[in-house]
């Protein structure tokens, strides 16, 4: 008689530092002015294209990206007197992304206008003074959370615009999610 036994889990072999000093530091290094150019430009392209009307859906899920981190960075403490500015970004993301399903408009109202510009600097100082690791970290709660969100496991009173961070690497390009 013999017993039954629980199956074996799968081997998955963990990432190995080589120099795991090396790692230290290079996450706690501040971003070098050209990752910040390659983080920061799209977003400020995208206002651009947004406060012009002729953005659409790339440059609506570029915003919300953006802000969706600065919202994270804020959260950490970088710029965080200034959640305000960046949730009222947010909110301006969700009336654009309302009045498009509504009447097919990208057109931004000047309030709109100026608290997505207030919002994208302040994402773009917070670049200046957060860390390598504290970007990454940043990231990664952002996916978390508009996973989450997808799975209908936010709170009904939560503001979560889905951007491109939010989707899964199998799923389409431009297809368009819900900002609730």
């Amino acid at each position: 008689m013999g017993a039954t036994r629980k199956p074996r889990k799968r081997y998955v072999p963990k990432r190995v530092e080589t120099d795991p000093v090396e790692a230290a530091i290079a996450q706690a290094g501040l971003l070098s002015p050209g990752q910040r150019q390659e983080l920061g430009g799209p977003v400020q392209r995208a206002f651009e294209r947004a406060r012009q009307g002729t953005g659409g859906w790339p440059a609506w899920c570029e915003l919300a990206d953006g802000l969706n981190v600065a919202e994270q960075l804020a959260l950490r403490g970088i710029c965080s007197d200034r959640m305000p500015e960046i949730m009222a970004g947010q909110r301006a993301l969700q009336s654009l992304h309302h009045r498009h399903e509504e009447r097919n408009s990208w057109t931004l109202r000047a309030e709109e206008i100026t608290a997505l510009q207030t919002g994208v600097d302040f994402h773009l100082i917070q670049l200046k003074h957060c860390t390598q690791g504290e970007l990454r970290d940043a990231i990664f709660a952002v996916q978390r959370r508009v996973s989450q969100a997808l799975a209908g496991n936010a709170s009904p009173s939560a503001l979560v615009c889905v951007g491109a961070l939010g989707k899964k690497r199998g799923a389409a390009a431009g297809s368009k999610e819900t900002a609730a």
